[in-house]
Formats: structure tokens, C-alpha cells, sequence
């Protein structure tokens, strides 16, 4: 499932709070209840990549999953 999210967002061409709402909820909720192999899996690829696409595309700044390094990497 990780590994699916992760192709959807690098491949996500719309733009809108909603589309990436919906992905931060889905990769927020998942992230809860993976186990720590997973967490970390998430933390440094899937996180990683949608905090990426959220400061590249200029998205609201509200949309990031936080706290992160300087990476985009989420740091819990």
C-alpha cells in the first residue's frame, strides 16, 4: 500500500487542496497504524515525497505533514 500511495503522488498532476488533503489523511491514518519497519518506510519515502510535491507545487503550507527535516522527511 506504501508503495502504491507513494507512485500516485509522484504521478498526481492536479493541484487541488482537496486531491492532497485526501492524500495527507490517507498517509497520516495508514502511518498510525503501521508498524515501526513500516513508520520508518513512510517517515523517509512516502512523507518524504508528499511534503515534496506540497512545497514544490506552491501548495498551502498548511498541507504538510510536520514536523520534518530540511530532507521533507517527516521526523516524529
Amino acid at each position: 500500500m506504501n508503495k502504491d500511495i507513494r507512485r500516485l503522488i509522484k504521478s498526481e498532476k492536479d493541484m487541488t487542496t482537496l486531491v492532497w488533503q485526501t492524500y495527507k489523511d490517507q498517509l497520516t491514518g495508514e502511518y498510525a497504524t503501521a508498524n515501526n519497519h513500516v513508520k520508518s518506510d513512510y517517515e523517509n519515502h512516502s512523507i518524504r515525497e508528499y511534503n515534496r510535491r506540497i512545497k514544490h507545487n506552491g501548495l498551502n503550507t498548511g498541507l504538510f505533514i510536520t514536523p520534518f527535516n530540511a530532507g521533507f522527511s517527516y521526523k516524529p
